[in-house]
């Protein structure tokens, strides 16, 4: 390199030695020089900072298309079945057209679902003869199967199914779900409804097994973690069989209000004779024939096209209502259209599909809930057009509306009230009334009312504590502030009389008074607990806070279906009473054998019988009557439940969650001998456990909800 360089270098020597007297040269070309580096620095460092840029913004995108999701992978393409035929009647082998999708194609979709929202939009765009072959579904499933069992997976069950009432909000659940690139979402697509709908001929099991095989196909990804179905209205009566072919996955079915239902079909005046809901019109399914007829006492025939509208829309309301009422478990839930974005996106996704959303899959939905959903554009925005639609209906809607269609909303309505209570428990949060309508819902004089965010025309939730809100008075404050001293005074705590503390705050009332009554003192377990053992060694009451052991087990329970799991199907002793109160009481037994003691009587002679009796129930029992105990005008005098679970019948709640009282010497345990073990209660709200006396020295955690206690 020596030899090449050094010639060279010399030639250019030589070539300036001329101009070596020539100043005005000599002067100028090192300036230059300096100000040609100078740029070709400066464009150097401006790649390397937008390249820098670039990486930056790429990783960002990166972790907000992943966020809780997985690495930052692109998808990779998947064959989808895009329609389904049969060979026939005698040998119905089926026959699938599957389509080349491109993981691309699935990723561009997830930033703009209301472009494509629907299963023929994406596929028109992505699937066009080149990317379609046609092959024996057998076929198509067993190397699916495959190339599964290959990464060590199986092909997975549909995580979330969607029914619905029909032009009620659906294409907008989807959408949000479509917007997190880890879910995988089939708005209304053709092969399961073909599977449903046309093919009669197969036998039900056989039936059942195309559609098994179909949806698993189509849920085939390794790269997403979710599979949703959004299905057409026009299968709804038959959601039995989706539901029989996946009994383990969760639906909701979402339904609207009457009149604005009915406006969104008809809205179009020209367009009547082509609304969905008058498509069977020339030969109406019975169920429909016989819920006009009930209805109005005349033929089907005679009806208006409001009329058999509002008798399709409830067709497709009742036929959903009945599966709903066969189901033991939570899995379906009625989903109100008031529910959206807000609710669907904080409680249903995460309580009743179970799937844990991140912030950058949260931003994701609720941006998506921006864009009109069926505009296939991303500039058309949504607007709430629930008055509109209201103001624009006429007298003919509003009758058809009220007579056809309300009873069936009515009763989903009240469904839907107790589903969300459900859902709203399972992702950590305890609301104590539910069925409020908009009018009831205010805050009485001098009472807290705290409201979940209203998003979409949510209804107002009274509440009391958040699960996890731990020994808090929430916005209540005491009529005297407590003087809390190293040491506590002879006089502590203060005594008030009974009737001023029950005449403020009456026993079977749950809301919270903005003030009340309260005289003892509240110490945080990490500064303060030299205090703590102070007035606990002078047997005074307290109350302590911040303890991370607790918390800990706070975080745990706040998922029910922990619980759930680790209680299982066995029964526990469950108290049982005619109304909210449940009344100390016990045996009657002779003290020494032989000894004749009179049956004993009330005072006015009739024989006494216990206040309350005792249930074995499952934990899962429990909680499904407890969710019903939500109710906003649950009377007091109809029948309660108090659940209880010991540390012997459940070693884990000593072991493992609640070691604070597994018998060492602690704060909470001044004397192990004396440790009779621990009883978790779980009661409803409105339970009252009467004023009794405990022998024995009580500490009491408060894992979630809200207890009031007077000692």
């Amino acid at each position: 390199m020596r030899r090449r360089g050094g010639p060279a270098m010399r030639h250019v020597a030589r070539r300036v030695l001329p101009d070596r007297d020539d100043n005005k040269h000599r002067d100028r070309r090192p300036a230059c020089f300096m100000i040609a580096f100078a740029m070709a620095l400066l464009t150097a460092v401006f790649f390397v900072v937008l390249n820098k840029k670039r990486h930056e913004a790429e990783m960002l995108r990166r972790q907000a298309a992943n966020d809780a999701y997985g690495p930052g992978e692109r998808p990779t393409d998947l064959w989808v079945p895009v329609d389904l035929t049969f060979e026939s009647r005698v040998n119905p082998e089926v026959q699938v057209v599957m389509c080349r999708l491109s993981g691309q194609a699935l990723l561009e979709h997830s930033l703009n679902p209301s472009e494509l929202p629907m299963f023929r939009d994406l596929m028109g765009r992505h699937c066009g003869p080149a990317a379609l072959r046609t092959v024996s579904l057998e076929k198509a499933f067993k190397a699916a199967e495959t190339d599964a069992a290959r990464k060590g997976k199986s092909l997975p069950d549909p995580a979330g199914f969607v029914f619905h009432e029909s032009r009620v909000g659906s294409t907008l659940i989807a959408n949000m779900l479509a917007a997190v690139p880890r879910f995988l979402v089939w708005t209304e697509s053709k092969p399961p409804a073909t599977a449903l709908l046309y093919c009669p001929q197969c036998p039900a099991e056989q039936r059942l097994e195309i559609l098994r095989k179909v949806m698993r196909l189509m849920c085939s990804s390794s790269f997403h973690t979710a599979c949703f179905f959004k299905f057409q209205s026009a299968t709804t009566p038959a959601m039995a069989t989706v539901l029989a072919a996946f009994p383990k996955t969760p639906y909701v079915f979402l339904f609207r209000n009457p009149v604005q239902t009915l406006m969104s079909h008809m809205r179009n005046v020209r367009a009547v004779g082509g609304a969905p809901c008058l498509r069977s019109k020339q030969h109406p399914p019975p169920e429909v024939t016989s819920i006009f007829a009930e209805a109005s006492g005349r033929k089907i025939r005679e009806a208006s096209p409001p009329e058999y509208c509002a008798a399709h829309l409830a067709y497709l309301c009742t036929s959903a209502e009945a599966v709903l009422m066969k189901e033991d478990s939570h899995r379906g839930m009625a989903l109100d259209y008031s529910s959206l974005p807000g609710l669907f996106v904080d409680h249903v996704v995460s309580g009743h599909f179970g799937i844990k959303l991140g912030h950058s899959a949260k931003s994701r939905m609720l941006s998506a809930s921006e864009a009109y959903s069926k505009s296939r554009s991303s500039t058309v925005k949504w607007q709430d057009d629930s008055k509109r639609k209201e103001d624009a209906a006429n007298a003919a809607v509003q009758e058809a509306a009220k007579t056809i269609l309300q009873p069936s909303f009515e009763r989903l309505l009240q469904r839907a009230a107790k589903d969300m209570a459900h859902a709203k428990n399972y992702s950590g949060t305890i609301v104590t009334e539910t069925g409020l309508s908009p009018q009831s819902a205010v805050s009485p004089k001098g009472w807290r009312m705290p409201q979940s965010q209203l998003v979409g025309g949510a209804r107002p939730q009274w509440a009391l504590f958040d699960r996890g809100e731990v020994s808090s008075t929430g916005e209540s404050v005491p009529f005297e502030a407590v003087d809390c001293p190293d040491v506590p005074p002879r006089d502590y705590p203060r005594h008030y009389p009974i009737l001023n503390v029950t005449s403020n705050w009456p026993p079977d009332d749950t809301r919270v008074p903005a003030k009340h009554f309260g005289s003892l003192c509240r110490f945080n377990y990490e500064t303060e607990l030299d205090k703590c053992f102070a007035y606990r060694d002078a047997e005074k009451p307290f109350v302590v806070y911040n303890v991370p052991e607790v918390e800990e087990t706070v975080a745990k329970w706040s998922d029910l279906r922990y619980l759930s799991q680790r209680l299982g199907d066995k029964r526990y002793r469950t108290e049982h009473s005619l109304n909210n109160h449940f009344m100390y009481w016990g045996n009657f037994r002779p003290q020494k054998p032989g000894v004749h003691h009179p049956r004993v009587r009330n005072r006015d002679g009739t024989a006494w019988s216990p206040p309350t009796d005792i249930q074995k129930l499952t934990f899962d029992d429990f909680m499904h009557l407890a969710l019903e105990g939500e109710e906003f005008d649950k009377r007091l005098d109809s029948e309660y439940f108090y659940f209880r679970v010991g540390d012997a019948e459940a070693p884990f709640i000593r072991d493992e969650d609640l070691t604070i009282f597994n018998g060492d010497v602690n704060l909470f345990m001044k004397d192990p001998n004396g440790q009779r073990g621990i009883h978790c209660r779980f009661g409803m709200r409105s339970v009252i456990a009467e004023s009794h006396y405990d022998s024995t020295r009580n500490f009491v955690a408060q894992i979630g909800g809200g207890r009031r206690r007077g000692l």
